[in-house]
């Protein structure tokens, strides 16, 4: 089973209208609500492709029950840590006049430090060796910029393998002071982290200095969105190019991607065949309204469309 942890974690609230306009009441249709933030997203993806996995993540106020209670009925496990604080809403709006969506993202509530060690002790109890820990979404106010690195240091304690994606610079703290074994940037947070732009032989060329010299992290699968992803080792690089798609809504791709990606490795498969899985899981995500993330079928549909590009 996989383990997640979600700090901030959000109700998603999807909806459509005709279109945005100031000073009017505007009327929503296609109205989904489901859990979200980003280690819960990949615990959705992970389950929605046949593994297991169980959550841990703070909630709290009238959001509270109801995420835990989603959460169970979509198959996920679940550890709350409870805090005083509300959770909050994310808003994925998409005008029925234009192509793509608006996404309002609320900071989420204050944590005191009693409520964010909280969520160290229960890891602590949770992680054992060789168990897979997915670290994934934005920190909460209130939590401290070395917080993934305190993760880290928890999961290296247990024996556990931390797949990271967060904030720039908390993944870059965590680099500076944990061994991690896998972590997920994009190029912009690449960029950011190792401060090199976004050329892709930049983003590339780093991303092989930190785990083949620097050896701080195992493995790093460089998303670059829809021109697919890089996975780095250290034993080389892969690139694999996206399929085609018909993109719907962008919301949990990265997350699916990272899930599927941890769930393959968890499955025993190659290095490479995890990264295209991962790149398949992502492209499928996007075909997909609102926060609704892969299924099992529509990722066998962009690994059959890699297939036959590679021909």
């Amino acid at each position: 089973m996989i383990w997640t942890l979600t700090m901030n974690p959000a109700l998603d609230v999807a909806f459509t209208v005709p279109e945005l306009k100031i000073h009017s009441k505007l009327r929503c249709k296609k109205v989904r609500t489901t859990p979200g933030g980003g280690g819960i997203n990949c615990s959705r993806a992970i389950v929605n492709l046949g593994g297991e996995s169980a959550a841990l993540f703070c909630s709290g106020g009238d959001v509270d029950g109801s995420m835990e209670h989603r959460l169970k009925a979509l198959g996920v496990k679940t550890v709350r840590v409870n805090i005083e604080g509300d959770t909050r809403l994310s808003l994925l709006v998409n005008p029925e006049e234009e192509e793509g969506e608006y996404r309002f993202i609320l900071p989420g509530p204050e944590l005191s430090e009693k409520e964010w060690r909280s969520a160290l002790e229960k890891l602590e109890k949770v992680l054992e060796k060789d168990v897979l820990l997915m670290a994934s979404g934005s920190l909460p106010p209130g939590v401290p910029e070395d917080f993934y690195a305190r993760v880290a240091a928890v999961a290296n304690r247990r024996g556990a393998r931390l797949f990271l994606d967060g904030p720039s610079a908390a993944v870059r703290k965590a680099l500076a002071e944990e061994q991690l074994f896998a972590i997920k940037p994009n190029a912009k947070e690449w960029g950011r982290i190792r401060d090199c732009g976004t050329s892709r032989r930049n983003l590339i060329e780093e991303a092989e200095t930190a785990v083949r010299k620097e050896r701080r992290v195992e493995i790093i699968l460089l998303s670059l969105g829809s021109e697919g992803a890089v996975c780095v080792t250290r034993d080389g690089s892969e690139y694999m190019e996206s399929p085609p798609v018909d993109l719907v809504d962008t919301t949990g791709a990265g997350d699916s991607m990272f899930g599927a990606f941890a769930l393959a490795i968890d499955r025993g498969k190659p290095l490479k065949e995890a990264a295209r899985y991962a790149v398949a899981a992502g492209a499928a995500t996007v075909e997909r309204y609102g926060s609704e993330l892969c299924t099992a079928e529509g990722v066998d549909k962009m690994l059959d469309k890699m297939r036959a590009q590679n021909k």
